[in-house]
């Protein structure tokens, strides 16, 4: 059986253990546009546990060993699932099981035979096979994170642009396989009419992850990936549109890509959008007046600043605010 983590991490990564764990960073929810797109990433390495790839690359390589290392995996599964985060680190101390087993990659045969196996999981989940090529193509995007590290990598390489390549063509056979079978006069049993297969709304998907869209806006905020985090946080919004802390974080992309401006309409936009759907948001007020009092807006930031102070007198910010409204 299979069971599913998510892990919050802003990489575009997702990979499957030999005992049916798979995980997926919630930088790849985010960036999938619907759910064919995901299930073609879940498919391939579905198709690697099936397949036994790990198990097969481990004794190949004489590291059979390494398999009863894993068994300590499980007790960081075990955590995991109870807390959302999982501990690379206790991989690590598993005797290296982390990067034998899940960063090092399948050989190309067995990354290929994942590859086509996962497009014939889509078919029987009646999804569209021509979503995987977009599924897999945003993985290049781990360029933007710098995933020079190994354990930030997709687990699985060959160069991706080969396997968008055998991807590309494994679909086009299969439509070609079936033309051929409907031009046939005299049928086989064996033929089977295409099916293109159905693309799910988006905004099913996007309201099914919404909390990870939203945990990973701020996860990219950190990693200084404003137009990342806003794509994640209009996704949000697209089924969240009443969640305060959404739009106040879009202000925080606008405010930390340039905190001295000197354009502050777009960031104070967005907080004042907080405060319609919330107005005692509290830190959507303190940046509305830390944004008016920049520009030698003291009348509306002490009204910004006061309105904080209500809501949040006892905060650790609380003495800084009230040391800017005396001095306004």
């Amino acid at each position: 059986t299979l069971d599913f983590l998510v892990v919050e991490e802003a990489t575009l990564s997702g990979w499957v253990y030999p005992y049916g764990t798979i995980a997926v960073h919630t930088g790849l929810l985010a960036r999938m546009d619907n759910e064919a797109q995901l299930v073609a990433i879940l498919a391939h390495e579905t198709a690697h546990f099936l397949q036994r790839h790990s198990y097969k690359e481990l004794i190949k390589e004489g590291r059979s060993k390494a398999v009863g290392k894993g068994l300590g995996f499980l007790a960081a599964l075990a955590v995991a699932s109870k807390t959302g985060t999982l501990d690379t680190g206790i991989m690590d101390k598993t005797g290296g099981i982390w990067s034998n087993l899940v960063t090092s990659g399948y050989s190309q045969g067995n990354e290929y035979d994942a590859d086509e196996e996962g497009l014939r999981l889509m078919a029987r989940a009646g999804l569209s096979r021509d979503e995987a090529v977009p599924a897999f193509a945003a993985l290049a995007e781990n360029e933007v994170y710098g995933a020079g590290d190994p354990r930030k990598l997709w687990s699985s390489h060959p160069k991706l642009e080969n396997r968008l390549k055998n991807l590309d063509k494994e679909i086009k056979k299969e439509k070609k396989d079936a033309e051929r079978a409907a031009k046939r006069k005299k049928k086989k049993k064996d033929d089977v009419p295409y099916d293109p297969g159905v693309v799910p709304e988006a905004n099913q998907y996007y309201d099914a992850i919404a909390p990870a869209l939203i945990a990973n806006a701020r996860l990219d905020i950190r990693e200084r990936q404003f137009g990342r985090a806003r794509e994640a946080l209009d996704k949000y919004l697209l089924v969240r549109p009443d969640d305060p802390e959404a739009y106040f974080l879009v202000g925080e992309t606008y405010r930390r890509a340039s905190p001295r401006g000197p354009d502050y309409t777009q960031r104070i936009a967005a907080y004042e959008q907080a405060l319609v759907q919330d107005s005692g948001y509290a830190p959507a007020h303190k940046e509305l007046g830390m944004a008016y009092r920049v520009q030698g807006q003291n009348v509306e930031a002490k009204q910004a600043f006061e309105q904080f102070l209500k809501r949040a007198e006892e905060s650790a910010e609380a003495g800084i605010i009230r040391g800017y409204l005396e001095s306004l």
